[in-house]
């Protein structure tokens, strides 16, 4: 059985056509586990009427903790052998589950998946294509992750993976609730790194996401910008710590030390706007405390080659 884990805060707009496409899945043997996250608008009232009506839907209500309090939460209440997670503003395809756990196959720890990204009208921006199936050992994957442009647009997202409970449970890993964005990649790392068995790709679409809107989930993490961009170094230098631990993926770790670096770099400009020197502080001691010194200059120098590049790629280089 699949356990479907679906996070809700105020995404009453939405909730319905989410809940339905679950509904809707050709494959049959699954729960859905909705988790109202303190919720004021009718949200829980919806959820609860789909309950009533279809025994597979299990519909919980909490205090407001944010998404991971909510995912970490369902994954208590799950009782399948395999879970997924979704967003209650995106919907997925009437085959998704099926496409999953065919995939799910003797020896595979877990399946990806593709999407299909829409705008507000319902147009298509992007769609991965169906045509690659492949079969990895985890440090493939986890440089696939890594650098997944060749196949997708982006990678890391919860609602793209199929994950065994047993894995999850035995490891103890858990969304982080730390964090307000960027909670997801460190989850899927730290469960690639626990994998002993394969990884299954596949690039068919089994979720449609549906891009910012006001209220969405994403809109609500970006709307901090200071916030979410401390969170999100600190979700980059998760990541960072877990490639090192798992020690496979040299292109896992040098990516994040770029991403890491990246990040510490975007913050340093704003907070100097606005003259928080002690904050500039304190965020070079965070980034010497996970980049060596070696790694800061290759970085730099990474920084000044991309630069010559530029300029000279525009003309604005001279011999």
């Amino acid at each position: 059985m699949i356990s479907v884990i679906i996070p809700v805060y105020n995404t009453e707009k939405y909730l319905m056509r989410c809940l339905e496409s679950v509904a809707r899945q050709t494959y049959k043997d699954f729960e859905c586990i909705v988790v109202d996250d303190g919720s004021d608008d009718s949200s829980l009232t919806l959820a609860k009427s789909i309950e009533s009506k279809d025994k597979r839907f299990r519909v919980y209500t909490k205090k407001n903790g944010g998404v991971s309090s909510a995912r970490n939460y369902g994954i208590e209440k799950a009782r399948g052998e395999y879970l997924y997670f979704m967003d209650s503003d995106d919907e997925l395809f009437d085959d998704t589950l099926s496409v999953l756990i065919n995939k799910m196959t003797d020896g595979v720890d877990l399946v990806i998946g593709g999407m299909v990204w829409y705008d507000e009208k319902g147009d298509v921006i992007y769609s991965t294509k169906g045509d690659v199936e492949m079969t990895t050992t985890p440090k493939e994957a986890m440089d696939i992750v890594a650098s997944p442009s060749k196949y997708y647009r982006t990678m890391g997202m919860p609602w793209m993976n199929l994950f065994k409970r047993t894995i999850i449970m035995e490891s103890f890993l858990r969304f982080g609730e730390h964090l307000s964005i960027l909670e997801d990649l460190p989850f899927l790392v730290s469960y690639i790194c626990k994998c002993k068995g394969s990884i299954s790709f596949t690039t068919i679409p089994i979720y449609k996401y549906y891009c910012i809107r006001p209220g969405s989930l994403m809109t609500e993490r970006y709307r901090t910008f200071r916030i979410n961009s401390l969170d999100e170094l600190y979700g980059r230098i998760e990541v960072l710590e877990q490639a090192r631990h798992f020690g496979q993926s040299r292109k896992m770790v040098n990516q994040s030390k770029i991403a890491v670096y990246a990040k510490y770099k975007e913050l340093i400009l704003y907070v100097k706007q606005y003259g928080h020197k002690e904050k500039c502080k304190e965020l070079k001691k965070l980034l010497v405390s996970c980049l060596t010194p070696q790694d800061l200059f290759v970085l730099k120098c990474r920084d000044v080659i991309k630069t010559i590049y530029n300029a000279s790629s525009i003309g604005g280089w001279i011999d």
